[in-house]
């Protein structure tokens, strides 16, 4: 049997995946998926290129950036999806959700 984690009342808990897939709108799976969405900041920083993360280098320095995402571009050693954190991340590099989403699966994926 596989078993993934979702998202009941709030909390995460084990599941058969092929039930997950019976009763769920593709909404409901995307945001399962996003749960599960981690990676280093080596994996993210690979996935999206250099020329994206010097981008975001360069916020980084602005000074009128926010503290907080200076922090969290210099010192984020993990990368979950659904954090607040990585929203802002996701803003400073320009990305859709949909790219953001695709960024993860790619990061995920490598070494």
């Amino acid at each position: 049997m596989t078993t993934v984690n979702i998202m009941r009342d709030g909390k995460i808990i084990k599941v058969d995946a092929s039930t997950v897939e019976n009763t769920q709108t593709p909404e409901q799976i995307l945001t399962e998926e996003r749960y599960q969405m981690t990676c280093t900041k080596a994996q993210g920083k690979t996935a999206i290129g250099a020329e994206v993360w010097a981008k975001v280098l360069t916020i980084a320095d602005d000074p009128e950036m926010p503290w907080g995402l200076k922090i969290i571009i210099d010192d984020a050693q993990v990368w979950n999806r659904l954090d607040t954190d990585m929203e802002a991340l996701i803003w400073a590099m320009d990305l859709t959700q949909e790219q953001a989403d695709d960024l993860f699966r790619l990061a995920m994926e490598l070494d």
